[in-house]
């Protein structure tokens, strides 16, 4: 897998308002759109697959915190707290 980032760094790593893309190959598998910290996306964002599931909310870490919004595929969404 390689993992691109659209945005400022600091002290080597992402940090700040950006875009993480998640590739195999030449395809996007994923792609983040939100802020980050120290490489992780950490704060608000929105995580998106290739089939159309979307997480957005806070994110903690890399892993969605709080209360947030889930969208699946077949766009039946529900929110999680």
């Amino acid at each position: 897998m390689i993992i691109k980032w659209d945005g400022s760094c600091q002290d080597n790593h992402a940090h700040g308002q950006g875009n993480i893309s998640y590739l195999i190959g030449n395809n996007e598998v994923a792609h983040y759109k939100g802020l980050v910290q120290n490489g992780y996306p950490n704060g608000e964002g929105q995580f998106i697959l290739r089939d159309g599931y979307t997480m957005q909310g806070n994110f903690v870490k890399g892993v969605l915190n709080g209360e947030g919004q889930i969208v699946f595929a077949d766009t039946a969404y529900k929110t999680y707290r």
